[in-house]
């Protein structure tokens, strides 16, 4: 699944962000044969089974939607759209595991500037959901969370690498990396 920052403050960052998920999906894509599916944090918009054919229009429609503006009156924050998205997932896990049925694992690829302001606790979520998951002896590689950041400036990096060092993440076996993606 491809959470797609769509805040006011991705600004000219849109292209750039466009050419990495179209980058992502086709790799994506090849791996998943039922399509992406497709989030975004502030927009309530979801799609499911994107194929990479599908994705440009896509991304061209949502544009036009005007999803990604300065007067954008939503006040999603990455932490409240990551606990959205990861509560419903855990409340599928669980209920699988209850009836002793497998869960599909989750490969959650968050991509944003890193601009996510202070106040953005995103840190405390994404470890959080490590415990829950460490918690239900769940297998090492069914949760994976990435950050792929889109022309992110160092300070913003910084944030992203703290998390990625964080021990309780790391060798919880959920995945958190905070690689640069130019989008060039």
């Amino acid at each position: 699944m491809f959470l797609v920052d769509d805040s006011y403050h991705i600004g000219n960052r849109w292209a750039a962000i466009k050419r990495s998920l179209a980058q992502f999906a086709l790799l994506a894509t090849q791996y998943d044969v039922d399509g992406i599916d497709l989030a975004f944090i502030q927009s309530e918009v979801k799609y499911t089974g994107v194929t990479s054919a599908q994705l440009q229009e896509l991304m061209a429609k949502i544009y036009a939607m005007s999803l990604v503006n300065e007067e954008s009156d939503s006040s999603n924050t990455l932490s409240i759209s990551l606990d959205c998205h990861l509560s419903e997932y855990t409340r599928k896990y669980k209920e699988r595991m209850d009836r002793g049925l497998r869960q599909k694992y989750l490969n959650l690829i968050v991509l944003t500037s890193g601009d996510l302001g202070y106040f953005d606790d995103f840190e405390d979520i994404v470890i959080d959901y490590a415990r829950k998951f460490d918690n239900m002896n769940a297998p090492k590689f069914q949760l994976g969370i990435q950050f792929a950041l889109i022309q992110c400036r160092p300070e913003d990096q910084e944030r992203f690498k703290r998390l990625d060092d964080q021990e309780h993440v790391r060798y919880a076996a959920r995945l958190c990396t905070s690689d640069p993606v130019t989008g060039s």
